[in-house]
């Protein structure tokens, strides 16, 4: 069966900051043994209903400041301040034996140190002592668990003696053996027997029980034979671990050197992938700019189409007021003739060759007249008013739809106004 070491320490203001700093999540040691690449294994937990911290400087200020708030009453009923050298609380270790811890799997050393805080608990609320904080370290040799807890009414003088370290030594290792861990208990101090000693024989016993504590120790050897042994044992033990801890790393090592190959691979595919994307976009590139290309031709072709189809109307426009201009006078002379015609029908006995006359030199002067034959009508109206007022109220126009004379030419191609 393995042993579990329970040493405890006494925390005053002038220890305390040290001592919580190097347990808690600062890890401020200076022990070789730590590997603080394994830090963030550590795990750290506090009584909620206390604090919530995983900082040593933050419970250790904690502890200060309900020390210095607490107030002891003296025999005479007066209040007064802890004294500056009492005890404020104290911390603790639970140490299996290394090779029982390290032989366990990662998960039975975590339930393992679970376990342990749970039976811990128990006994200390037994001696009326609360635990604050806990933490399990396995960035060192082995597994094990710090705690730090404190008594409400400042008497750790008295409560940190035999009986606690004796509950610590034997039903410590009882109740983890209820819960299936293999742990002998550790002290030969029997509290029961010494109470039925007087006090003589009580400090005797008490003597030869520490006496015979370290002869056990020591196996029956010299203090230096036991001091070497053990030197020879730690060696021994820094060898092993230094063997173990060699084998993990090249374990490490092989495996991130499989990992970089791996990530180097998939930077070569990522590479090949980005090289294809690139040719993707530069033909996109280039199917663009021919595109873009195309677009300017068309938009040129168009605009020459545009220009034309502009010089083409104009050259359609032009050569119509050719043709009109040219035809203009052709037109003039039949609007006159029919004019005359009509006059000369409707009124034989004037004389009007002096009015085709005019009309027609009136038409030569003005050219082309919008609304001709309206301008015609005003024209006979102004100088001929006497006779031809019945017969200019309509249009000539109308006069020559409704007009079937033999004297009218009724040429159905005749251009009436521009």
């Amino acid at each position: 069966m393995a042993k579990c070491g329970m040493p405890t320490m006494a925390l005053k203001k002038e220890n305390c900051f040290a001592v919580l700093m190097e347990a808690f999540s600062e890890r401020a040691s200076s022990d070789p043994d730590v590997d603080r690449s394994k830090a963030n294994e550590n795990r750290y937990g506090t009584n909620p209903e206390l604090i919530t911290t995983e900082s040593g400087r933050e419970l250790a200020e904690w502890f200060c400041k309900r020390a210095d708030e607490y107030r002891v009453i003296d025999k005479n009923g007066h209040e007064k301040k802890l004294r500056s050298d009492a005890s404020i609380a104290f911390a603790g270790i639970v140490k299996p034996d290394m090779e029982y811890i390290n032989s366990l799997s990662r998960a039975e050393q975590t339930r393992f140190l679970h376990d342990a805080n749970e039976v811990l608990t128990g006994i200390l609320s037994s001696k009326k002592l609360t635990l604050v904080g806990v933490a399990l370290h396995f960035d060192e040799l082995a597994p094990h668990l710090h705690y730090v807890a404190y008594d409400k009414e400042y008497k750790l003088g008295k409560k940190l003696g035999l009986p606690l370290f004796n509950q610590l030594n034997h039903e410590f290792p009882q109740k983890m053996r209820e819960k299936g861990w293999e742990l002998q208990d550790l002290g030969r101090y029997d509290v029961e027997a010494a109470k039925l000693m007087t006090p003589e024989e009580r400090e005797a016993y008490k003597e030869k029980c520490i006496a015979d504590k370290k002869e056990a120790k020591k196996h029956g050897q010299t203090s230096k034979q036991f001091k070497a042994n053990q030197d020879i044992e730690r060696a021994e033990k820094a060898v092993a671990y230094a063997k173990q801890r060699e084998e993990e790393a090249n374990r490490e090592l092989a495996r991130i050197e499989a990992k970089k190959k791996a990530i180097d691979q998939e930077i070569e595919n990522a590479k090949e992938e980005l090289q294809k994307e690139i040719q993707k976009v530069e033909f996109a590139k280039a199917d663009l700019s021919k595109a873009k290309s195309e677009f300017r031709t068309e938009v040129i072709r168009f605009d020459r189409k545009k220009e034309e189809l502009k010089n083409v109307e104009q050259y359609a426009e032009n050569r119509a007021k050719e043709i009109f201009k040219a035809m203009l006078p052709q037109w003039i002379e039949d609007i006159a003739l029919r004019a005359a015609n009509l006059i000369l029908m409707y009124a034989p006995k004037m004389n009007w060759y002096r009015a085709v006359e005019d009309f027609a030199a009136y038409m030569e002067v003005h050219g082309h007249i919008p609304n001709l034959t309206d301008k015609a009508r005003q024209f006979i109206q102004v100088h001929f008013k006497g006779f031809a007022e019945p017969y200019t109220q309509k249009t000539i126009e109308e006069y020559i739809r409704e007009t079937e004379g033999p004297s009218i030419d009724e040429d159905p191609d005749l251009y009436f106004g521009p």
